[in-house]
């Protein structure tokens, strides 16, 4: 039995267990838990024994059991024996006196026998003769262990009555007098304090409804005191009889019980008398572990009164469920009608009552009359930082109130240990008279938190009522935030002022929604706080959008009044002149056809100020007194503006008048300018230049003068509306003075510059600036000679001779003052003259004339060309050279790779092409001589330059096009050479354009002769990568031909992610032309063919791509297989599928590609048929009907099939 498996469910659960350790004493259990597992194991294992053994019993009641188990060799548990009579069948006439009989378990006789018998053995007693009572006892045992469970009979020597009492004054303590006097001095005081609570219920001394605070003090201050006085009256004493116990008073010494030091209330520790023989120390010792258990009861007691107590008060707060009680302070709007449930006296609450017989409540709170019993706290609801709370909380108030009631059990926990102190003097262990989560405990605190939910719904209604307000005004930005937002959108007039009648519908709406304090069965709340808060805050984004529409009035009003201000002041004005009084007529135009908008925005002024009056808002002193000056504005300034226009007319007339007057001082001034220039025509003497000059100034500036006056003039008229005047005199006069005044300016210039050309520092003349001079000047005088006449021909004539005579000297000004010229050229051009010639600063054109060197001008014009051509070629290979200062390579981050590229070259290969070029004609040109050696190795630097950027162009484009591709590690497995070889140059790549980053220049980077070299090398090798990548494909396509469809690209973007066959869907589309997805399984088992229109196939025999090891080419194979299996598959079931079922039904059911060619099949054989039996009619008639009925039934579309390639 013992080796039989257990099936059965165990009765020996947690309830079972719990129910025994009470039992035996709770504290005790909780103290030995080891004995209790041991305990328990020990007891399972006899429960399941018994539980098999019955069964296996069992079975042996039935034959078939019996046969059964008997085959196994499994025999019966249970001896048959007669049933044991219920007074005893022990045989007691049999059993000599002083016998004791017990009755055990088989187990437990056996070992209590083997105990007793090896504590009676000696090892060196001899055996000796058993009497005939031994005799019989031992014959009664082997009896007991033959018939099972029994008695069990042990003789005991006969003793004397004295040894007997001693011996039980030895076992049991109450036998002891000294310490049953101990005991009941314990029970003595434990009477003393029987009448302390640990908790105050009556609450006597608060008055409600109270904050909280002053509760949890009044419950601490109840529960500090009496704590002080058990500890004194009871803790200290029982602590003394422990003292006594342990160390007892010496023979004839007298201490009182307990004395109490004066300054304090603490009991000294003392010890005690007790009267009686002394014990021993196992016995005080054992004596105090039980005053100790003993102490730890009674504080569980007193612990488990005070928490039923507190339930208990806590209770009375308790609401039935469904009774409207629990609606105390509610508006009578947020009270569930139920007809049931009446408002009536008998709901055992004044306020109900109250409620009953009057009207109804509107508010919250508005039922004044005070509930029974009255609410134990005071809560207040207050808004703070636009938060609304209560304060406390309801939170806070449920952990009040359990600090209390874990108070009460912390408190029983703070008497000492006696038995811990007894045997270690040291310990501060206390009592534990009841855990915190202790079974009671648990209970009593779930009553009580149910009482608190209850009471919570009334004031948390409450709280969720004002936080609706709050967030009302939160949502439109709060006080300060709702003028922003409401600013920060347009609105109208309208608008604006229905917003501010809704704030102060919120505001009133606030005041009307709750009593100033809020009355429920549990908790008062005074709202005032909130209300006032809440209030505050509507008032104050009511009041501060009243205030923005001031100001926005206001400054709309300022500007009105101060346009017409501006209008005033500018009407009124004198105008000075014609032009003036002409603006002042526009302006008065431009401010009557103004004056129609002005006074629509006063209109609307006045609704903004009919909406601050109805909205009660106090306008300040400025705004208010700029409304009513705008409002008498509009009569002031249509007087104004009428006379304005009476003062304009007078001004007209005035300077209608003075407009003849100036035309005709105009007329006379004009005739005396014509005579001053009819005598200036008339002088002549080039010697007296300057004084011309001047003259010449000051007829211009008359002239000048006297067309802007003619201009003035003509514009006034158009003003008043007259014929223009026209005045050909000053044509005449400005077209007489003309010649005249060119030649007088002619001779001045000639005068200042002749002498600074002939005598200057030559190297100061530019010829290019006098060779321009000089004809300029020529050409003027040649017209000039034709004009004039009298004395100012002569001097024309003389001016002509001088430019005549200076033209000489042009072509050698020209050649010697060339920028070309250099040592070599002066040189040659002393050998061609016969003297030194150079043009420093000590050098003039005198100087040169002196020289005779106008006469080999030939000569100096021959080396000046050739100097010229020679600069030519010199300027542009500097301009050459300089167009690469400061020229850097551009790059730029290339993706995820690390790397950088090279971008917008075009401006440097276009620079490099032009360079080349013109590098190559300087070459050819003859006068490169000088500058050969240079432009040869400029020549040389940039073939250099182009040769780098080919290479590194084209290796660009190689790595650009490979990087991705054996970015793979797939590709990298399956061409491992080449992947090497691509390593190599990315290598090099990436090294480059590091130094690149560091040093950009063109012509620095493309110095370097080593990065020629490895560029070189890394193209080689991007071309041997690329004809290994091309052969690779190649072998891919001939292993499955259908990948010829695909780009290279496409086909790289395949095989470079074998891992991931799902990276196939994009390219099914050119691979199978009727085939747009596959439908992959979670372990990427392929299961159907997808059409581009949706229509999904299942393949006949599914395949999965793993099985290819990664070969894309492979599985693609198998997919095709699969493809052609399926669709003969699919078109077998079809055909046969066609003949069983209803047409419209079966086209429903294929593909639509199936449909079509099994359809074609029928309706050929169908149509052959009927052509041969004559019924081609009724046949067609038959189609038509099939036809209609899957169009009625709509069950599929016809045409939407599918292209299923084969």
């Amino acid at each position: 039995v013992s080796h039989l498996q257990w099936f059965n469910q165990s009765k020996l659960d947690d309830q079972f267990k719990q129910r025994v350790m009470r039992m035996a004493r709770w504290q005790l259990a909780n103290n030995l838990p080891h004995v209790v597992a041991d305990f328990f194991d020990a007891t399972l294992d006899h429960y399941k024994f018994a539980v098999n053994a019955a069964i296996v019993d069992h079975q042996f009641t039935t034959p078939e059991g019996s046969v059964h188990l008997a085959a196994a060799g499994i025999k019966p548990t249970r001896r048959q024996q007669p049933p044991v009579p219920s007074l005893g069948c022990v045989p007691l006439h049999q059993l000599p006196p002083g016998c004791v009989i017990t009755t055990r378990t088989q187990a437990d006789a056996a070992a209590v026998n083997a105990s007793r018998r090896a504590s009676k053995a000696s090892p060196w007693a001899t055996a000796a003769p058993m009497d005939p009572q031994q005799a019989a006892a031992q014959q009664l045992q082997l009896e007991w262990l033959q018939r099972g469970p029994g008695p069990e009979i042990e003789q005991l020597p006969l003793q004397s009555f004295a040894q007997v009492l001693q011996q039980l004054q030895r076992m049991l303590l109450l036998a002891q007098p000294r310490l049953s006097a101990a005991f009941s001095m314990y029970q003595r005081h434990c009477r003393d304090v029987d009448h302390w609570q640990l908790v105050d219920t009556e609450l006597s001394e608060l008055h409600r409804p109270a904050q909280l605070g002053a509760f949890l003090a009044l419950q601490r201050l109840h529960l500090e005191n009496i704590m002080e006085l058990v500890h004194c009256d009871w803790s200290i004493k029982a602590g003394n009889i422990a003292e006594t116990l342990i160390n007892p008073l010496e023979p004839g010494a007298l201490e009182e019980e307990v004395a109490l030091d004066d300054d304090a209330m603490e009991p000294a520790t003392h010890r005690v008398n007790l009267h009686g023989p002394p014990v021993t120390p196992e016995q005080a010792m054992h004596s105090v572990q039980l005053i100790s258990l003993l102490m730890q009861q009674y504080l569980r007691d007193k612990v488990e009164t005070g928490l039923t107590l507190y339930r208990d008060f806590w209770c009375q707060y308790g609401i039935p469920q469904g009774s409207r009680v629990a609606y105390a302070g509610y508006p009578d709007s947020l009270i569930p009608d139920d007809p049931d449930k009446p408002l009536t006296v008998a709901l055992g609450d004044a306020n109900l009552a109250w409620r009953a017989t009057h009207g109804p409540l509107e508010a919250w709170g508005s039922d004044l009359f005070c509930p029974s019993p009255p609410p134990l706290f005071q809560l207040q609801l207050l808004v703070q930082g636009h938060k609304v709370q209560l304060v406390p909380s309801l939170n806070d108030l449920q952990l009040a109130v359990l600090s209390v009631f874990n108070g009460i059990i912390e408190a029983g926990q703070s008497i000492e240990d006696l038995g811990q102190k007894a045997k270690n003097p040291t310990s501060e262990a206390m009592l534990q008279p009841m855990a915190f989560d202790d079974a009671l405990a648990e209970q009593l605190r779930s009553d009580i938190l149910a009482t608190l939910d209850i009471n919570k719904a009334g004031p948390a209604a409450l709280l969720t009522s004002f936080e609706a307000i709050q967030h009302e005004l939160d949502a439109a930005g709060g006080p300060g935030g709702h003028l922003a937002a409401w600013t920060a959108e347009e609105h109208c007039l309208e608008e604006t002022e229905t917003e501010i009648e809704r704030l102060l519908q919120l505001a009133k709406s606030v005041n009307a929604r709750t009593d100033g304090s809020v009355w429920f069965k549990l908790v008062a709340i005074d709202v005032t706080q909130a209300k006032s808060a809440l209030i505050s805050q509507a008032l104050a984004a009511k009041h501060a959008l009243q205030t923005w529409l001031q100001d926005q009035w206001h400054g709309d009003n300022q500007a009105i009044v101060a346009r017409f201000e501006e209008i005033t002041t500018a009407i009124n004005q004198e105008p000075d002149t014609t032009e003036n009084m002409n603006a002042l007529t526009k302006y008065l135009l431009t401010v009557e056809q103004e004056l129609p908008t002005i006074q629509q925005q006063i209109d609307a002024s006045c609704r903004t100020f009919a909406v601050l009056e109805s909205s009660h808002y106090q306008l300040q002193d400025g705004p208010a007194e700029v409304f009513w000056q705008l409002r008498h504005w509009p009569n002031i300034i249509h007087g104004e503006v009428a006379a304005a226009r009476d003062r304009l007319a007078g001004y007209r007339d005035k300077y209608r008048l003075q407009l003849q007057a100036d035309q005709q001082q105009l007329q006379a001034d004009l005739l005396q300018l014509q005579e001053d220039v009819k005598e200036f025509t008339k002088l002549g003497g080039l010697p007296a230049v300057e004084e011309r000059l001047t003259a010449v100034q000051d007829l211009e500036e008359k002239l000048e003068e006297l067309a802007k006056r003619s201009e003035l003039y003509q514009a006034r008229e158009d003003i008043f509306k007259h014929p223009k005047t026209e005045y050909p005199l000053l044509q005449q006069i400005s077209h007489a003075f003309a010649p005249t005044a060119s030649m007088w300016r002619m001779a001045g210039e000639l005068s200042r510059h002749l002498p600074d050309w002939m005598d200057g520092p030559f190297t100061e003349i530019d010829a290019e600036a006098v060779a321009a001079n000089i004809d300029i000047w020529w050409c003027s005088s040649a017209k000039l000679l034709k004009q004039l006449t009298g004395a100012p021909l002569e001097v024309a004539v003389a001016v002509s001779q001088q430019l005549q005579d200076f033209q000489q000297h042009i072509p050698l000004i020209t050649a010697l003052r060339n920028p070309g010229l250099r040592d070599r050229h002066w040189e040659k051009i002393s050998v061609a003259v016969g003297c030194v010639v150079k043009a420093d600063a000590g050098f003039s054109l005198s100087r040169a004339l002196q020289l005779g060197l106008p006469a080999h001008v030939a000569a100096i014009e021959e080396v000046s060309e050739y100097a010229s051509k020679e600069f030519s070629l010199e300027h542009t290979l500097d301009k050459m050279q300089s167009d690469w200062a400061g020229l850097c390579f551009d790059s730029m981050p290339w993706r995820a790779t690390g790397s950088s590229i090279l971008r917008g070259v075009d401006d440097i290969q276009q620079l490099l092409d032009d360079q080349v070029v013109k590098t190559q004609a300087m070459r050819a040109s003859p006068c490169i001589g000088p500058f050969e050696e240079r432009v040869k190795v400029w020549e040389a630097k940039l073939n250099q330059t182009q040769d780098v950027l080919d290479e590194w162009l084209k290796c660009q484009q190689g790595w650009l096009y490979l990087e991705p591709i054996f970015g793979s590690e797939d590709i990298q497995q399956q061409m491992p050479n080449e992947g090497r070889k691509f390593k190599a140059v990315d290598g090099t790549w990436r090294r480059l354009m590091e130094r690149l980053a560091k040093q950009s220049e063109v012509m620095v980077v493309t110095a370097d002769e080593e990065l020629l070299k490895n560029l070189t090398e890394a193209n080689r090798l991007l071309e041997q990568v690329q004809k290994g990548l091309s052969d690779y494909l190649e072998t891919k396509r001939l292993a499955f031909p259908r990948f010829y469809f695909l780009s290279n690209d496409e086909l790289l973007e395949i095989l470079s992610e074998t891992k991931d066959p799902t990276r196939v869907q994009p390219y099914l589309r050119k691979i199978f032309e009727g085939i747009a997805g596959l439908s992959f399984g979670a372990d990427l088992e392929v299961g159907a063919m997808i059409s581009e229109e949706g229509e999904k196939v299942a393949f006949a025999k599914p395949f999965n791509p793993k099985s290819a090891g990664g070969a894309v080419e492979r599985w693609l194979i198998d997919c095709e297989a699969a493809m052609r299996d399926s669709i003969k598959y699919i078109l077998k079931e079809s055909v046969d599928a066609y003949s069983n079922t209803p047409r419209d039904t079966w086209m429903c059911s294929w593909p639509g590609q199936v449909v079509l060619a099994v359809d074609c099949m029928y309706w050929s054989s169908g149509t052959a048929a009927a052509i041969v039996r004559h019924k081609l009619a009724e046949y067609a008639s038959q189609l038509t009907q099939e036809l209609m009925q899957v169009g009625a039934g709509q069950c599929c579309l016809i045409s939407n099939t599918t292209s299923i390639v084969h």
